[in-house]
């Protein structure tokens, strides 16, 4: 169950988590947060007035297995659709090799209770270089055989999470911008 941490990433990922949460509960942050994470054109499509933090904890029902993501908001299209866009902000102080699984397994917990579609985002600020594929059919898929993936890649599992690294010098000249 890729939603129950170790015992070493329970305490060792304590101190980051509750940091993270911290700072990043507020609507204003999680703005400034999508400002550094996604492209211009992409940011004009929602309105950031409507940005909600939402509190509800993932939990799956069927097994009773909780995952608890770092942050989860979302916020309306700018064009006045009624759609609401669930942003999946998950974090990690070191490379975690069950990121894309983790992060797979919080968008199937929001789809299932009708919070789609889902943005997901992996915030990286650790000291090694983080190395692990962005893209879940990268990570998942890459060591299939290439005649396999011609005949099946379009029926398998897919997405890519907008990965911003706060080791990225741009990134970094740019954190002012946080409240």
């Amino acid at each position: 169950d890729p939603s129950k941490p170790s015992e070493k990433d329970r305490v060792y990922g304590s101190w980051h988590s509750n940091f993270f949460s911290a700072h990043f509960n507020d609507a204003d942050s999680v703005s400034s947060l999508l400002k550094l994470a996604l492209t211009p054109e992409e940011l004009q499509l929602f309105d950031l007035d409507t940005l909600q933090i939402d509190t509800d904890r993932l939990i799956d029902a069927a097994s009773l297995a909780s995952g608890y993501s770092d942050l989860l908001a979302w916020v309306k299209l700018r064009d006045g659709e009624k759609l609401a866009v669930w942003i999946l902000i998950e974090h990690k102080s070191r490379p975690d090799a069950g990121a894309m699984v983790q992060i797979l397994w919080y968008v199937a917990l929001l789809y299932r209770k009708g919070k789609k579609p889902v943005l997901p985002i992996l915030i990286y600020h650790g000291r090694e270089q983080w190395r692990t594929e962005k893209s879940f059919h990268a990570f998942e898929h890459a060591k299939l055989p290439r005649g396999f993936l011609q005949l099946f890649q379009n029926r398998l599992i897919e997405f890519r999470v907008t990965f911003v690294s706060l080791r990225d010098a741009r990134i970094r000249a740019r954190l002012s911008e946080l409240p």
